[in-house]
């Protein structure tokens, strides 16, 4: 699967909302042809935007995807009482 078909459906599993910003273009996450369209390169420097529930780890897991670490799963869910 393309980085970015694998990043926009783990995008589209999560609760919140994904933004990916490269120079002046701006991506909704959940959307292949939106990040294609951001026509970044190998190695081009993407900048996330998350809002919701644990928007921490769902970086970390999106972001693995763009620096070439594809994984296909969302972070666990962890809860503390």
């Amino acid at each position: 699967m393309r980085p970015a078909n694998q990043f926009a459906r783990l995008a589209r599993t999560w609760e919140g909302r994904v933004l990916v910003l490269f120079g002046d273009k701006c991506a909704d996450g959940g959307s292949p042809s939106e990040l294609i369209m951001l026509l970044a390169a190998t190695g081009s420097e993407l900048i996330l935007e998350l809002e919701g529930p644990d928007a921490e780890q769902w970086a970390e897991s999106l972001g693995n995807i763009i620096s070439g670490h594809q994984f296909s799963h969302a972070p666990s869910q962890s809860k503390t009482s």
